[in-house]
């Protein structure tokens, strides 16, 4: 019978020490150490085919150009509620309460804004003299705030105390107007207001509608000076852009619409904002909980553009009434906001004119927030 030929040997890997190869690209991706056969010692590795090769790098360098993952924390989850004066717009559940003390307001009664008309049959009384007119009148208020969410929408209602000092008026407190008001989500996206941003995959924007009803409780707290004594509607606009998990502006848009007062006096108020807020400092929370805090510093300017109407200003040693027409206000008011765990938050601001014209010369303003 023909011979058996024996049957091929059985070729097993084995580790063996390659010599540097001339390809950078063996030099890479096959060092020494690379599993080879020992059925042909002599064979080299290949290199990654550059079609595979260039697909890798364009991978790496799509995933080098992206923004960095920024964990979530306290600072990053607070920073769009930062603001002060401005309404942001987000709906979140809170109470809060605020203290302001406000000097150097020279004309109260500008567009029935802030008072009844001065020395009017249902306004506050002023018997006073030049000096001390000049000097203005000071307040403070307590607020308490409280803000409900469902959804994209938000209910508020805010009952505000004050405490009035003016010159020939003696001391009052009581209550001034209550506030009501709803917002609800317009429109969102990502970007920069449906601007593209490239390379920057974390900033988004939101547009929402405000709706503020002032409402007077007594038509006799006008006589004191704690309300206007009528009912008013507030309109608005509110936009937030989060440039990134840091960082936020706002702005706002208010249209204050009188539906009550003396004919001629009375106008209406044009108010708007914008700001921004950073997070500057968060602590880690698996050091210690009890200690998790985060440190949000804020800017906002504030404006008020009075239409028409009337205010009182001094003509000599008498009292006397004069037309409004488009006075601007503009006031800076820095602050900084501290969240302390995951349900409180203290902040405090300063408010300062910036024009001529002022609604006060000069605002503080502490606040606290509970989460709900």
């Amino acid at each position: 019978p023909p011979p058996i030929d024996p049957p091929p040997p059985i070729v097993q890997p084995r580790l063996i020490d390659r010599p540097q190869q001339e390809s950078v690209v063996s030099e890479e991706y096959c060092p020494p150490g690379t599993l080879v056969y020992a059925g042909d010692p002599d064979a080299k590795p290949n290199g990654i085919p550059p079609s595979i090769l260039e697909e890798a790098l364009e991978a790496l360098d799509l995933e080098a150009s992206r923004s960095p993952l920024v964990e979530p924390n306290l600072g990053t989850e607070r920073v769009i509620f930062a603001p002060f004066e401005i309404d942001v717009a987000y709906p979140q559940n809170v109470t809060s309460f605020r203290f302001d003390s406000a000097f150097g307001m020279k004309f109260p009664d500008r567009s029935e804004y802030f008072w009844k008309e001065v020395n009017a049959s249902s306004g506050p009384k002023l018997s006073t003299t030049p000096s001390e007119f000049r000097k203005g009148i000071d307040f403070q208020e307590v607020r308490v705030y409280s803000e409900h969410a469902s959804g994209d929408s938000s209910a508020f209602i805010e009952l505000p105390i004050r405490f009035l000092q003016a010159p020939g008026v003696r001391s009052n407190a009581g209550l001034a107007n209550l506030q009501v008001g709803v917002k609800s989500l317009l429109s969102k996206g990502d970007g920069f207001f449906l601007i593209p941003t490239p390379g920057n995959s974390m900033d988004k924007w939101r547009v929402c509608g405000i709706l503020t009803n002032h409402i007077s409780l007594s038509p006799k707290l006008a006589n004191r000076g704690l309300s206007p004594g009528y009912f008013s509607l507030e309109p608005g606009l509110l936009a937030t852009y989060s440039m990134s998990r840091y960082t936020t502006f706002y702005n706002e848009l208010k249209y204050w619409i009188p539906m009550g007062g003396n004919r001629g006096s009375v106008g209406n108020v044009l108010q708007w904002g914008m700001g921004a807020s950073h997070v500057i400092f968060f602590s880690s929370p698996e050091v210690d909980s009890r200690l998790h805090f985060a440190i949000i510093p804020t800017i906002e300017l504030i404006g008020w553009d009075f239409r028409n109407g009337k205010e009182t200003y001094l003509d000599g040693n008498t009292l006397t009434q004069r037309d409004v027409d488009r006075i601007s206000v503009v006031n800076v008011q820095p602050g900084v906001r501290v969240p302390l765990g995951k349900n409180f938050e203290i902040g405090i601001s300063s408010s300062r004119r910036l024009t001529g014209h002022s609604v006060y010369d000069e605002l503080y303003r502490i606040d606290f927030r509970w989460l709900r």
